[in-house]
């Protein structure tokens, strides 16, 4: 009687041990399937709400509702799983480097309505943008991006001459509509600075275009979570516009996010610092300049195509 008792209890403890390593396993397979849901980058995890600032009138960016509430994430950003091998800071004895960087706003035929009332000052027309893409190709003029920018500035490696970089900011559609098709026609990059929360919304690119171009070469990197004027924002409210843009990029588009667009080009010391914290080793402005130095790699220049430059005056940009 002993021993059929012994082993009754023996079956029963062994039942319960199966049932705690069963439980295990499929919590731990809740976690990994939870880690690689895409709907976290756009920033499900949260731990709380951040208020939004209103801030000022923004002149790069229209009415299209980019003040929304973000989400506050905890863990710490991770880089993608391609990352050029970049160096972390750019040495003293770098070099400082011409290469205008271009930036545009919307390319289309009429100024998207989705994007308010600063769009007509910011949209250059389809033909126009067309006219400059050929005289890029014509002329010899190397698009490159900002890793290749980087490296040329860390002293690494050189750059084709002439070279430039194009930008676009914001995410319009019409980017995808109208600059896309003319920059793979004329076999020409660009890099697009994207607002992470409007992505997918009416007027604007959605994911699955962004890795399309992505996959045709061209780079996708941040313009914060929701474009705030990032030096009104609190620290925390700060740290999350960089970091959860940052995260769903890399984590949408396993694209290496390592440049920053100031939204409506604002910014400060306490901006930058956050932006360096935030994992970004570039940021962009709308500060006029041609020069990208070693010395200031979070506040480089930009030169603005505005809408209606004959094909000269385009010229004498990129000089």
């Amino acid at each position: 009687m002993r021993s059929s008792a012994a082993s009754s209890r023996g079956r029963r403890i062994a039942s319960v041990a199966l049932l705690v390593l069963v439980a295990g396993i499929v919590a731990l397979v809740g976690a990994l399937v939870a880690r690689g849901d895409p709907s976290r980058s756009a920033g499900v995890v949260a731990a709380g709400t951040v208020a939004t600032s209103s801030g000022g009138a923004d002149p790069s960016v229209g009415t299209g509702g980019h003040r929304g509430p973000v989400t506050v994430t905890t863990e710490p950003v991770e880089p993608a799983g391609d990352a050029p091998e970049l160096p972390a800071t750019l040495p003293a004895a770098g070099a400082a480097v011409h290469a205008p960087i271009l930036m545009y706003h919307y390319v289309d035929d009429e100024p998207p309505t989705e994007m308010g009332p600063y769009a007509a000052s910011l949209t250059v027309a389809t033909g126009e943008f067309r006219a400059q893409a050929a005289y890029l190709a014509e002329h010899g003029v190397e698009t490159i991006d900002f890793a290749e920018l980087y490296r040329a500035m860390a002293g690494i490696s050189a750059l084709p001459t002439p070279r430039v970089l194009l930008t676009f900011d914001d995410g319009g559609a019409d980017l995808y509509t109208h600059a896309f098709p003319i920059l793979k026609q004329y076999g020409l990059t660009a890099t697009f600075f994207i607002i992470t929360s409007e992505i997918g919304k009416p007027g604007y690119l959605t994911w699955a275009q962004l890795a399309e171009m992505r996959e045709a070469g061209m780079s996708v990197q941040s313009h914060s979570a929701t474009h705030p004027d990032l030096p009104s924002c609190t620290d925390e409210r700060l740290q999350t516009e960089l970091r959860e843009s940052k995260r769903a990029i890399e984590q949408s588009l396993g694209e290496a996010t390592f440049v920053l667009c100031y939204p409506a080009g604002s910014y400060d010391q306490r901006v930058q610092e956050a932006a360096r914290d935030a994992g970004y080793l570039l940021a962009v402005t709308t500060d006029p300049g041609k020069e990208s130095s070693p010395a200031t790699p979070m506040v480089l220049p930009r030169v603005r195509v505005q809408p209606g430059l004959s094909v000269g005056q385009f010229a004498g940009l990129i000089e």
